[in-house]
């Protein structure tokens, strides 16, 4: 089985949804998501999923990070309103 944790990630993102453009960026085991607004953040954590599930969502992406020992920051014009992920 591959080790993920070792492998550095520095990338940089423009994504856009429903008109409204955000960026993510990497740096090493770090993932920065910078939202115009709360809504645009909160549209993107429901994504694939149902309505009302924020908390599953959330538990769901802690899933996903941990085997990478990665976190997920959200950014609110580039000030941090939050954090998900591998902490040690």
């Amino acid at each position: 089985m591959t080790n993920l944790s070792q492998l550095p990630l520095y990338r940089e993102l423009q994504c856009e949804l429903d008109g409204l453009v955000f960026s993510m960026q990497t740096k090493g085991r770090s993932i920065f998501v910078d939202v115009p607004d709360v809504a645009t953040g909160l549209k993107l954590l429901r994504i694939d999923s149902p309505p009302g599930s924020y908390l599953g969502s959330v538990h769901k992406l802690k899933r996903l990070l941990a085997p990478a020992f990665m976190i997920l920051e959200s950014r609110l014009r580039e000030q941090p309103i939050g954090v998900v992920g591998y902490y040690r």
